[in-house]
This record gives C-alpha cells, sequence and structure tokens, in this order.
C-alpha cells in the first residue's frame, strides 16, 4: 500500500512513468515495480503508451489532461 500511495504521489511530480524509474524511485525490484504498475493500469490510474513490451512508458493521463489547452478553454 505504501509504495501505491508513494507511486500515486510521484506522478504528480512525473506523470509518464516506466517500469525501470518505478523500481529505482520505490527501491523495489523491476518484477516488484512491473506488479505495481500492472494494478495502476488495471485501476485505470495509468495506461501504457504506444505498443510494445521493452521499455515501455505509462502516462497518468487524468492529470495530464488538465494541462492540455483543449481542455483549459471553456
Amino acid at each position: 500500500m505504501a509504495n501505491g500511495l508513494t507511486l500515486l504521489d510521484a506522478l504528480y511530480a512525473s506523470p509518464v512513468v516506466t517500469v525501470k524509474l518505478t523500481a529505482n524511485l520505490l527501491d523495489v525490484s523491476k518484477a516488484a515495480a512491473n506488479t505495481i504498475v500492472a494494478r495502476f493500469c488495471e485501476a485505470g490510474i495509468i495506461h501504457q503508451i504506444g505498443e510494445g513490451s521493452r521499455n515501455r512508458s505509462f502516462a497518468y493521463s487524468e492529470y495530464l489532461r488538465i494541462f492540455d489547452d483543449d481542455a483549459a478553454r471553456p
């Protein structure tokens, strides 16, 4: 649970992450980071950017949408 909260907090500073970055941030193995990232994906918090299975990037799209010029217009 603490790792999940730490990752969620980190997503506000860096809304695009990788499994490697997550592992470094949380000081966990890549396997553990992959599990946490997968849970965030299943919960709809982040989603994979692009395709592929190596060096995957994941975005916190709902947060990024706040900064989208089109979304900021009345």
